[in-house]
């Protein structure tokens, strides 16, 4: 029952109806249905356990009519190979885009390989590292190694500085101001080698042989069912473009663990060239080997970006501490100015008023003469003076 619920629910709401369905699955052509509509199929296909009830159920009852989905089961068994036919659809319309994945993999996995190979700034560096741990590591016995493991590049970044002076806060940010200092063409240089490989960081590498072998295990199963179906001598024209489909992907995929294969090679080569030992390289897959380069450039970059930060903030704060020194020295300037002018303007004064008296260039201010003031009578007194009159 629910089997039905789930088939009768895919059949309303897919566009296709039964008998083009059923066209489509007996004719071989993936390009008449979508991908997900036969996933959704190939999940929910009837077994031969409900092929078998409804035929029970036509037996005791001839005149019974059956419902959509049960319709549709029959109509499917009419089909030999139904099951297989579906799931050889399913492989067809999904090849495609699986192999452009595993394809698209191969070649980032190759080309970070590639760039490994190919570095040349970077075993300068190495190179520096070498003897700048050399350096802080002198008279002791860890002062004259003539060599270190890659992952030993991480502890640049752990190891912590005593100095207050944050561009110094671990070994990493020590050896980065050095190398950009000193060494600039290497710093970029390295960078930009790695560039492949740091790209590759986010993918997961390690299964890729088994992906390729899966869907090549795929193919081979959908190369049985073509045969059983030649066989049958039913829709051979179709039977042999399929089969054609089929050799040409099975070679694709060869290709393809061919390149997989001689990057294991290659992954093998590298890791002895750069000290690791036989065991190591057995128990080593891409991803750990990629990750000692990626997580040093990740590393390096984002101490670069801190340090590049805090050299912008040290320059916005030296030209706010020199700009408020400037306003300063401006408004002191300003005020002995002001000091200067007004000592000058009091011994100008002072020597006018001294050519004044000595040229007798000068007038008395005449005295104001008093005028007596006639006294006003008061309201009262008026009053008076009206009534005696």
């Amino acid at each position: 029952p629910r089997r039905a619920q789930n088939v009768a629910i895919l059949l309303s709401s897919c566009k296709y109806s039964t008998q083009s369905i059923q066209n489509a699955i007996r004719h071989l052509d993936a390009s008449a249905l979508s991908e997900t509509f036969l996933l959704q199929l190939q999940r929910h296909v009837p077994l031969p356990d409900d092929i078998e009830t409804i035929q029970l159920a036509l037996q005791d009852t001839p005149d019974l009519e059956l419902g959509p989905v049960e319709s549709f089961f029959m109509q499917l068994a009419e089909i030999s190979h139904y099951s297989e036919r579906i799931q050889l659809l399913v492989l067809i319309s999904s090849f495609d885009a699986k192999y452009q994945e595993l394809l698209k993999r191969t070649n980032m996995l190759t080309s970070a390989l590639r760039a490994i190979e190919q570095v040349k700034h970077f075993p300068v560096l190495l190179k520096i590292i070498l003897h700048f741990g050399n350096f802080l590591n002198h008279g002791s016995s860890r002062g004259a190694a003539n060599g270190f493991k890659l992952s030993s590049l991480q502890a640049l970044s752990q190891m912590k500085s005593v100095s207050s002076n944050l561009s110094y806060k671990t070994l990493l940010h020590v050896f980065s101001s050095y190398l950009g200092e000193n060494f600039p063409e290497v710093e970029n240089g390295f960078l930009l080698e790695l560039a492949d490989v740091t790209a590759v960081s986010n993918e997961t590498l390690n299964d890729l042989g088994n992906s390729i072998c899966v869907l090549a295990q795929q193919i081979r199963s959908g190369e049985q069912i073509v045969n059983e179906l030649q066989n049958e001598n039913e829709m051979k024209k179709q039977t042999d473009l399929v089969a054609t489909f089929l050799g040409t992907s099975i070679a694709k995929l060869s290709c393809l663990k061919d390149s997989c294969d001689k990057a294991t090679e290659t992954l093998g080569a590298l890791a002895k060239f750069y000290g690791f030992t036989t065991r190591e390289i057995s128990e080593m897959n891409f991803d750990e080997f990629f990750g000692y380069f990626s997580q040093f450039c990740q590393s390096y970059r984002q101490v670069k970006k801190e340090i590049l930060l805090l050299h912008k903030r040290q320059e916005a704060a030296a030209k706010r501490d020199q700009s408020a020194k400037e306003r300063k020295e401006f408004l002191l300037r300003k005020k002995e100015e002001k000091l200067l002018q007004k000592q000058q303007n009091e011994e100008k004064m002072v020597d006018n008023l001294f050519e004044d008296l000595c040229g007798g260039n000068f007038k008395r201010t005449p005295r104001r003469r008093r005028t007596s003031r006639i006294p006003i009578p008061s309201k009262q007194v008026a009053s008076d003076y009206m009534k005696e009159e």
